[in-house]
């Protein structure tokens, strides 16, 4: 009976040689058997996808202009219902401010019509 591939029965290893025209990184030292818990050179700040400069040799942000189609699809409901809640959001206060100034307003009036 021939084994599925997904069976665990059967191990294949195999010795990576190249990959995309480069051989591969060395394997990671192991981290149990030093003293130290961290190499010394670790530094948990460092990102490694740190673009800082396109190509081109402009900083990056001034690369983002015209890059929001660039935007993920997946991503797009979202950045709408949130414009959507942060425009509610916005009309929400501008009304409430502007009643504040009308009733303001009209209590000043009266106060000024009781006075003079």
């Amino acid at each position: 009976m021939p084994h599925h591939p997904s069976d665990p029965g059967e191990t294949i290893e195999a010795e990576v040689l190249e990959i995309d025209g480069q051989t591969p990184p060395p394997p990671a030292p192991d981290h149990h058997s030093g003293s130290s818990l961290r190499p010394a050179d670790f530094n948990p700040f460092h990102d490694p996808d740190d673009r800082t400069h396109d190509p081109s040799g402009r900083p990056a942000w001034q690369s983002w202009q015209g890059n929001i189609r660039g935007i993920s699809p997946i991503w797009w409901p979202l950045l709408l219902i949130a414009g959507a809640v942060l425009l509610f959001l916005l009309l929400t206060i501008g009304l409430v401010v502007g009643a504040l100034f009308l009733i303001i307003r009209t209590i000043a009036r009266l106060i000024r019509a009781l006075v003079s």
